[in-house]
């Protein structure tokens, strides 16, 4: 499983590259609650029919507040051609990182 830690993620959006997206699975309620800064929303019960609004030419970053949804979206984007990624212990390791969630 390809997985990616909080900090690189964190150094990646801080560079300011533009290769890759943040894509948060949880339940709007959850994303609007907190999310990552840039992170665009598509519940992991709408993945198959929304994923497409999503580039294949990025890197996609997978978040969610369990690991295993993540993989689960993980694995159904991988075979759609995409190359994504776990963000390793998700939304709360990102909080107890110290990194700020934003409205």
């Amino acid at each position: 499983m390809y997985l990616i830690s909080v900090e690189k993620l964190a150094a990646m959006i801080e560079s300011g590259k533009t290769d890759f997206v943040v894509l948060d699975v949880r339940p709007p309620k959850y994303y609007e609650a907190g999310h990552i800064k840039g992170a665009m929303n598509i519940p992991l019960t709408m993945l198959i029919e929304k994923m497409n609004t999503v580039s294949k030419d990025k890197t996609v970053a997978v978040v969610c507040t369990m690991d295993t949804n993540s993989a689960f979206a993980v694995a159904v984007l991988q075979m759609n051609g995409y190359n994504a990624w776990i963000v390793e212990g998700g939304i709360p390791s990102w909080e107890n990182s110290g990194r700020p969630l934003v409205e």
